[in-house]
Order: structure tokens, then C-alpha cells, then sequence
């Protein structure tokens, strides 16, 4: 019998996965934290997009590690300009999309 999956929560957290974030500087290291059951010892995609009014874009494609209670995976915060301001992330993981982390200069 397979165990139940369950997901609590997508959030960026800080560089520890301590607790959590919704702006930082570029150059700051992020962590994208999933609280997850179900999932220990696997591998999983995850996608980073910019978050735009019209079209969102691509970013990076990285790979979350599962514990016993969450899946993470660093990532150095990045200013790309998308002529709206600073620019803000999301993270894509199963089905699901975390808030947006705002990046300033």
C-alpha cells in the first residue's frame, strides 16, 4: 500500500527554510519549501516563472529533495527587468503554484 500523498503548503522561505519570505534583494538565496507527506527519499520537478500581467515567463526548472515533511530546493534570487517593476516569482509543483517573491535591485 502506497502511502497517502499530502501537500500543506508552497511557500519561498528563507535561505534555511526557516520561515517566510515574500521580497528579498537579488543575490539572496531562497528556498522553495513545499510541507509535504508522502513524499520521503523522492526526487521531484519543480519550475520558477516570472509572474507578468500578460504571459508569464520561465525562469529556471530545478528538482525539490522530499523529507518525511517537506520538499526543497535552493535558489539565488534573480532581478530580471519585465518592464512592470521589480520582478515577482512563483514556483510550480505539483498542480499548484506558491505566492509570489519579489525581487528588488
Amino acid at each position: 500500500m502506497s502511502p497517502i500523498q499530502q501537500i500543506t503548503v508552497r511557500e519561498w522561505r528563507d535561505g534555511s527554510c526557516s520561515f517566510a519570505v515574500g521580497a528579498v534583494s537579488a543575490g539572496t538565496t531562497v528556498c522553495l519549501y513545499v510541507g509535504a507527506i508522502g513524499f520521503a527519499g523522492q526526487s521531484l520537478a519543480v519550475s520558477i516563472f516570472e509572474d507578468d500581467p500578460v504571459g508569464d515567463d520561465f525562469i529556471a526548472s530545478g528538482t525539490l529533495s522530499c523529507s518525511s515533511t517537506a520538499c526543497t530546493a535552493i535558489w539565488t534570487a534573480t532581478w530580471t527587468g519585465d518592464g512592470f517593476g521589480d520582478p515577482e516569482y512563483y514556483f510550480q509543483f505539483a498542480g499548484g503554484n506558491s505566492g509570489n517573491l519579489s525581487v528588488s535591485r
